[in-house]
């Protein structure tokens, strides 16, 4: 027989057993990734790991557990010094962001908050909301769309495809499943992120609903092909489901024409999903806003903050022009709902639960949006100066970038 007694009898508890010695070494470790972090320009962008590096990270499972000295001096020996590369200033390889030391300080207080912004009603999903509204208004989308942070641009573009999906026709799919319409298709181009076709996927739908448009010299979707496109398949009997308009592709960056993708849209009741990751942000910019102003309009927008505005990996946006239609996503049962004093209401509306953006995003963006905005805005015009003056023939000409100097 079970003695429950004897076994109450015990308090478990997740709390160190010296804290003054984990204060200590808590204070060591941000002083070690401080000075990692301020020395790091006059580091190599990267090394390859050793063998050894590598046998020494695939032991088996420890079968007790390390002191948390050795676990950190495991980490500064074995991982630490064998980076990526994408937080020094000269990685140039791949769109990805840098990151920020107080990013570093916000993902730590959100660690030791854990939140869990699906269920509940406590701060951090108050700050959810400020963080969705503020996305809004950096690219004047309307006051009545609505958001969600996710993980990235690839999880934004496949929330957005199943909200297009399951919006068709009040709904039909969302009840009856696809058996109940005709083939469904998405208009994309050779330079769309291949991240679209997982979602096409991941859907339903399945990689035959792709519609590959052409694209014109300059890389952009030639309006005149996808018009072609549609055409062609209400002929056929299909459901022109959703176009997809590049802002700004990772090849090229490329900025598909959005005002006459969304004209087309409208005309013809189709779906205008922008994939913004990369740059969607560039709205900030004078130079750009004419081109991305058609953002203002689609009907859903998906984009990163762990690109241009340097936020730690990982956070992205997806926003959704008509409110209510982000909850075609919402999975029936277990959803936590919220109403604060002046009426407005909190639901989870991700296929993401619990999971690790729920619990960290709007603690670690609201700080970094807070602290790093203005200096973030002001860099974007000159990051993409620099960018527009790197992708230009190099004739007779030198370009000067701080210590370094790239000639013909």
């Amino acid at each position: 027989m079970i003695d429950f007694n004897s076994i109450l009898e015990k308090e478990e508890t997740l709390d160190p057993e010296n804290w003054e010695g984990m204060k200590q070494l808590a204070h060591t470790m941000v002083d070690d990734m401080f000075d990692y972090l301020k020395n790091l320009k006059n580091e190599k962008v990267w090394q390859k790991t050793p063998e050894e590096t590598k046998t020494h990270l695939a032991q088996q499972l420890p079968q007790q557990g390390e002191s948390i000295e050795k676990v950190y001096a495991d980490f500064k020996q074995n991982i630490l010094p064998f980076k990526k590369g994408n937080n020094h200033p000269r990685f140039w390889s791949w769109v990805q962001g840098q990151g920020t030391p107080f990013a570093m300080m916000a993902e730590m207080l959100a660690a030791g908050m854990n939140p869990n912004v699906a269920i509940g009603d406590h701060a951090a999903m108050y700050v959810d909301a400020q963080v969705i509204e503020w996305i809004k208004e950096m690219l004047n989308f309307p006051k009545s769309g609505s958001g969600i942070l996710l993980s990235g641009g690839s999880m934004a573009n496949n929330t957005a495809m199943l909200i297009a999906r399951n919006a068709y026709q009040n709904q039909t799919v969302r009840k009856e499943g696809l058996k109940s319409v005709a083939q469904m298709k998405v208009y994309i181009t050779s330079e769309t992120h291949s991240c679209i076709q997982k979602a096409v996927e991941v859907a339903g739908l399945g990689s035959d609903a792709l519609h590959v448009v052409k694209t014109n010299a300059d890389f952009r979707m030639n309006v005149d092909d996808l018009k072609n496109c549609i055409a062609a398949d209400r002929a056929k009997g299909f459901i022109p489901l959703c176009v997809v308009g590049n802002a700004g592709t990772v090849n090229t960056g490329a900025i598909d024409p959005l005002d006459e993708i969304l004209e087309i849209c409208a005309r013809e009741n189709i779906w205008f999903h922008v994939d913004g990751a990369f740059g969607a942000l560039a709205k900030l910019v004078d130079e750009y806003k004419d081109a991305l102003k058609a953002i203002e309009k689609a009907d859903s927008v998906a984009l990163d903050l762990h690109k241009w505005m340097y936020m730690p990996y990982e956070i992205g946006c997806l926003l959704v022009k008509n409110k209510g239609a982000e909850k075609n996503i919402t999975i029936v049962g277990y959803q936590a709902t919220i109403t604060d004093s002046s009426g407005k209401t909190y639901k989870g509306i991700s296929v993401e639960i619990g999971g690790r953006i729920d619990r960290y995003n709007t603690v670690k963006v609201a700080p970094e949006i807070d602290y790093e905005a203005i200096i973030t805005f002001e860099n974007i015009p000159e990051g993409v100066r620099k960018v527009q003056v790197l992708s230009m023939p190099f004739e007779s000409k030198t370009v000067n970038l701080r210590n370094i100097t790239i000639s013909n």
